[in-house]
């Protein structure tokens, strides 16, 4: 929580991120947490007194992810798998 009553901020989280005690409308959230609990993200950012935009849209995949290979693979060690 941002009031940090459960002790989840270690001092190294709190220097690397400048997280401060108290509620002013910013938080932090791990990406394993944001993708669990989300179905994207929607980023946007102006640039200079000219006001350019960048705008990032995307979503987060729902299901097994699943990979198909390109080609044929032979594993060469015991900690790999051929496909």
């Amino acid at each position: 929580s941002a009031l940090n009553t459960d002790g989840e901020w270690t001092k190294e989280m709190v220097d690397a991120t400048g997280f401060g005690p108290g509620v002013n409308g910013s938080f932090w959230m791990s990406t394993e947490d944001l993708v669990q609990h989300s179905s994207g993200v929607e980023f946007a950012r102006s640039f200079g007194p000219e006001w350019k935009k960048v705008t990032q849209y995307a979503h987060f995949r729902q299901g097994t992810l699943l990979a198909t290979a390109k080609t044929d693979y032979s594993a060469n060690d015991e900690h790999e798998i051929s496909f």
